[in-house]
């Protein structure tokens, strides 16, 4: 134990900040575009759904989805049955109280309501694609567009990258499973990826 330490104090001292949390956070090349077939098989090594992953539509969605990104990752965005984003009480301090709430969120225990977002503006952004491994782009007329849920009781957007491995193991992963666990309401859950992929060259 003493050794590691020893080793990312070194880290520290003669490393940029950058370099330390890649290794910290299991940082893969960001830059570097992926397979959506290398999600798919990621997805289940980690236990995750990857029939519920979409992408950003284009640029332009990118873009907007980057913007929503106010804390960085990990996040979320929590929608009622009405479409309205609901706010999460606490979220400002960390990220630990979100995976909290991912436990509990069907007590309907949150701090307020933001009416100025909504699920179907913001699920016009993005699109679902055929999950498989491929090196061209994928038509047009293959994008499955997202549509509101309406018999879920709440909507819940995860936003996460194929390339943060190790955030994606103690964040996105147990997020997901404790909001599909649920016994006492209906949560449809969405993952946004924003990853540079192959299949999607509009970005």
């Amino acid at each position: 134990m003493k050794k590691i330490f020893a080793f990312v104090s070194l880290l520290f001292v003669f490393s940029s900040c950058q370099l330390v949390f890649k290794i910290v956070a299991g940082v893969h090349d960001c830059n570097k575009p992926s397979h959506v077939g290398d999600l798919k098989k990621y997805a289940i090594k980690l236990g995750m759904h990857y029939d519920n992953i979409v992408y950003p539509l284009d640029s332009n969605a990118f873009q907007r989805t980057h913007m929503r990104l106010t804390r960085g990752f990990p996040a979320m965005d929590v929608f009622n049955h009405e479409g309205y984003r609901i706010i999460v009480n606490d979220t400002a301090i960390c990220s630990n109280p979100l995976s909290d709430f991912t436990k509990i969120i069907c007590d309907g225990k949150f701090a307020g309501i933001d009416s100025s977002r909504r699920l179907d503006d913001e699920l016009a952004d993005y699109i679902r694609i055929p999950m498989i491994s491929s090196t061209q782009a994928v038509p047009k007329s293959s994008y499955e567009f997202m549509k509101m849920d309406t018999s879920a009781d709440y909507t819940v957007i995860i936003y996460f990258m194929y390339c943060v491995r190790r955030m994606n193991k103690e964040y996105t992963a147990p997020w997901e499973k404790n909001l599909l666990d649920q016994k006492n309401c209906k949560v449809n859950v969405l993952k946004v990826s924003l990853d540079k992929t192959v299949e999607i060259v509009n970005y």
